[in-house]
């Protein structure tokens, strides 16, 4: 899409959504095509860095739904924006890296490796349990950090655009939502089993002592 067409129908979803101040909003998506331009970029190449049209009406729409001048409406000024901005994406790797430490604990129970000696023994049959766990909550925190990063990757192109950030409804991808959810809920499940034959395993419900874990 160039960046007539572009504007074109961003200016007819907005009005048919009955936004306000069009024309400012027109006037911010114009002056950073133009910017982009003057740095050699090609139309199309910025339209789609931009982002799905529906979902910039959408978060406009959002936004008119609510008191403009709510302190968590609008986040408008660099000395906000930016620490905001980085701290998100410091969380998103947060939950990356919680991924790969949940997937990590899984391969070492599942191929019952023993080189880490930090890592609590655990019997077999319980071991199953702690696994599937372990798996179903590496998929949550896969899903709960790409929720998260399409939410802030959407911040980061409106500040680039606007200089401000509207905090509304963001695009959400209904197979990451049917993950987060259900990897949550089977992760909690199997926790509770597996603490239920931990106990049943040990004959104690500090099993964790009779395993050893802290000796």
């Amino acid at each position: 899409m160039n960046k007539e067409e572009f504007i074109n129908d961003l200016e007819k979803r907005l009005k048919k959504a009955n936004i306000s101040e069009i024309e400012d909003i027109i006037r911010d998506y114009q002056e950073y095509f133009d910017r982009q331009l003057q740095l050699g970029k090609k139309e199309e190449d910025i339209s789609r860095f931009i982002g799905d049209i529906d979902s910039i009406v959408s978060e406009y729409k959002s936004i008119e739904q609510q008191d403009k001048h709510s302190w968590f409406s609008i986040v408008g000024t660099t000395m906000v924006a930016l620490p905001l901005l980085i701290i998100s994406y410091g969380i998103v790797i947060v939950l990356l890296g919680a991924m790969i430490a949940s997937w990590g604990i899984a391969v070492y129970y599942m191929f019952n490796l023993s080189s880490l000696v930090f890592m609590p023994n655990i019997p077999l049959f319980p071991k199953i349990f702690y696994i599937l766990f372990f798996i179903s909550f590496a998929i949550f925190f896969f899903s709960l950090a790409y929720k998260f990063f399409v939410t802030v990757l959407s911040m980061t192109k409106q500040y680039i655009v606007k200089q401000s950030i509207v905090i509304g409804e963001f695009k959400k991808i209904d197979v990451y939502d049917k993950l987060f959810k259900y990897s949550f809920l089977i992760g909690t499940i199997l926790f509770i089993i597996g603490f239920i034959i931990s106990v049943i395993s040990s004959k104690s419900f500090e099993f964790w002592h009779t395993w050893q874990w802290f000796d």
